[in-house]
């Protein structure tokens, strides 16, 4: 009963105290979660985002907040199951294809932050390439991106090992030669990280002492790009820069939106930047072609040259070709002729006087003085001179036992030599060859020989005195040699050289230089001086005749001069033969002045000739006759000057 009445108390007390208690205020009151301010914040970064595996990836921090707590940390998740990273900037590289979700967090001693995440898509390479770095590896493994090889041509082989078409190569200098096989790219300028090509990247392939800097031989579909394939001073063959034959086809050299390509010729015989032979189809666009130096007495330098039925493309391109090498001369003039030797003395009178032999030693020899009278026999006319012109022997002298009224008379002088004629220019007129062949000067006539002197006649006997023997005749001069080389004639500089071929020339600049100047032709030598004649012999006494003299040799005529060579050619853009030549929206420069011929050569020197042979001590006989002279040879012909084209093709020109 006590129980219940104090449990009514209580609960009674209880709605006392409910019915006392305050109303609640009407306005609503709010609750605010303080976030502590020293937590950092992460803010991340990333590029690029999207791209081809291996896909190297740069993660940045810039713009997060360390906060104020201690102990700050950074880790990189990059969503592809590899090691986080602790670093604030680092760099990642996603080797498998996907999409990624990349995360910062930053971590404090008073908590973390979490980056939102950086969705990284790894595509696959639609056209797998291998790659060459001058600091890469070598061995079968080099090629990929991350190993790249160290040289071009173990990453072609690689490449080709593996199924690979396309080379990527970094900027630098790499050896050559090289030799590309079909359905392949190299592509040179890139960054050293192959993340794009850069301005001042240049990959440079060098040829050898042997071979030119790339080669494609029977090929189709290859191409070459933003790559300097440089020829080098040439020991063996002729000096080109890239070769292209064995009709290959497909053939592309530069890309009109990728780097610059460049192509040069090395120094060395018939310097050309890009040969194409065999009929091959090739397209240069975007490209700088040089020549390069010839070397050697009249080679030639050519931009671009086309052969055998090929097809070449030029657009978008700089083509510029060195100046010819001017031609050799020919030799030193050859020595002087042989001379004519002299006719000797008569016989003296005194028993049996015989006349003086001929002189000899040459092509035509003197004639053989006459015999001087004996008592009451006459003596004996002195012998022709040998030879066309050869000079007439002297009358022998009378004889009788009282006074004659004639003596022995002189020999005649032996004719001159005729000159040799002299020697044509070289051509630079344009045929159809691989080359451009002009010819050298030819050849001079040899001068020919002069007549021998006759021998002078046998002096008169009289009152049995005996008269003296004629002296004898000089022998004629040999003829001068010829001047036999002719001046070479000068190389040619052709900015594109077309034989046989097809050329399509767009919006390019085509440039060729000089020529070289033409060979001046070899002398002719002199000819050979005529021998004197013989000095009659003197008479016994009394009223008889000493011998007359001997006539002299004629002069060997001069040997004609060789021509000059032809002053070499410079044209722009040549064409000869088979094939079309197309020429659309471009620019043609050539030189302002001609290459000069080659001076023809001197004609051999006039010689001198032989004199008649003198009087005797005593008597009244004549003296010889003085040979022929006087024919020196003729001057060789100079070389015509190289014509200047800006187009030649077969013939209808634009100067």
């Amino acid at each position: 009963m006590f129980r219940r009445v104090v449990l009514l108390f209580v609960g009674a007390m209880g709605l006392v105290a409910l019915g006392c208690a305050p109303m609640p205020d009407p306005t609503p009151t709010s609750t605010t979660t303080t976030v502590p301010s020293g937590l950092p914040t992460a803010v991340a970064g990333a590029a690029p985002t999207v791209g081809e595996a291996p896909l190297v990836v740069d993660f940045e921090s810039t713009g997060s907040l360390p906060g104020t707590g201690t102990g700050l940390t950074y880790s990189w998740d990059f969503g592809d199951g590899s090691p986080t990273d602790s670093s604030p900037n680092t760099s990642h590289v996603y080797t498998s294809v996907g999409t990624f979700s990349a995360r910062l967090t930053i971590t404090n001693s008073l908590g973390s932050s979490v980056s939102p995440p950086i969705t990284v898509q790894v595509n696959a390479d639609p056209s797998p390439k291998f790659y060459v770095r001058s600091s890469g590896t070598t061995g079968p493994a080099c090629g990929p991106r991350l190993n790249p090889c160290s040289t071009i041509t173990e990453a072609l082989a690689n490449a080709a090992a593996n199924g690979i078409p396309n080379v990527r190569v970094a900027g630098g200098t790499y050896p050559g030669p090289l030799t590309l096989a079909s359905n392949t790219t190299l592509s040179g300028g890139w960054k050293q990280d192959f993340s794009d090509v850069g301005a001042g990247e240049v990959t440079t392939v060098l040829g050898s002492a042997a071979a030119p800097a790339i080669t494609l031989n029977g090929v189709s579909n290859t191409k070459v790009v933003g790559v300097s394939a440089l020829g080098v001073t040439r020991t063996a063959g002729n000096a080109v820069g890239v070769l292209v034959g064995g009709g290959s086809s497909g053939v592309t050299i530069g890309d009109a939106d990728g780097p610059r390509t460049v192509v040069a010729g090395g120094t060395g015989p018939h310097a050309t930047g890009v040969l194409v032979t065999g009929g091959s189809l090739v397209t240069v666009v975007n490209t700088t072609v040089n020549s390069g130096t010839p070397v050697g007495a009249g080679h030639s330098a050519y931009g671009v040259r086309a052969l055998g039925l090929s097809v070449v493309n030029v657009t978008l391109s700089e083509v510029t070709s060195q100046p010819g090498v001017a031609g050799a001369a020919g030799g030193g003039a050859p020595g002087q002729a042989a001379s004519g030797g002299a006719g000797a003395k008569g016989g003296t009178a005194g028993g049996l006087a015989s006349g003086g032999p001929g002189g000899g030693g040459t092509t035509f020899g003197g004639g053989n003085g006459g015999g001087g009278g004996v008592g009451t026999s006459l003596g004996s006319d002195g012998a022709n001179g040998a030879g066309p012109a050869g000079g007439a022997g002297g009358a022998r002298g009378c004889a009788n036992v009282f006074v004659c009224s004639f003596d022995g008379q002189g020999g005649g002088g032996g004719g001159a030599g005729a000159p040799g004629a002299p020697g044509g220019p070289g051509s630079n007129a344009i045929v159809a060859n691989d080359l451009y062949s002009p010819t050298a000067g030819t050849a001079g006539g040899d001068g020919q020989p002069g007549s021998g002197g006759g021998g002078g006649g046998g002096g008169k006997t009289t009152s049995f005195q005996n008269g003296g023997g004629g002296g004898g005749g000089g022998a004629g001069g040999n003829g001068g040699a010829a001047g036999t080389q002719g001046g070479r004639s000068g190389g040619g500089s052709f900015g594109i050289y077309a034989s046989g071929a097809t050329v399509n020339v767009n919006a390019s600049v085509v440039t060729s230089s000089a020529g070289g100047a033409g060979g001046a032709g070899q002398a002719g030598g002199s000819g050979g001086n005529g021998g004197s004649g013989g000095q009659g012999a003197d008479k016994s006494g009394g009223n008889a005749g000493a011998g007359a003299g001997g006539g002299g040799g004629g002069v060997g005529g001069g040997g004609g001069g060789a021509g000059g060579g032809a002053g070499g050619l410079s044209v722009a853009v040549l064409h000869v033969g088979d094939g079309s030549l197309i020429i659309n929206g471009s620019t043609l420069f050539r030189p302002a002045l001609a290459a000069p011929g080659g001076a023809g050569g001197a004609g051999g020197a006039a010689a001198s000739p032989g004199q008649g042979g003198p009087l005797a001590n005593n008597g009244s006989s004549t003296v010889g006759f003085t040979g022929g002279g006087g024919n020196g040879g003729a001057n060789g012909t100079n070389g015509p000057v190289g014509p200047l084209y800006r187009v030649w093709d077969n013939g209808v020109i634009t100067n």
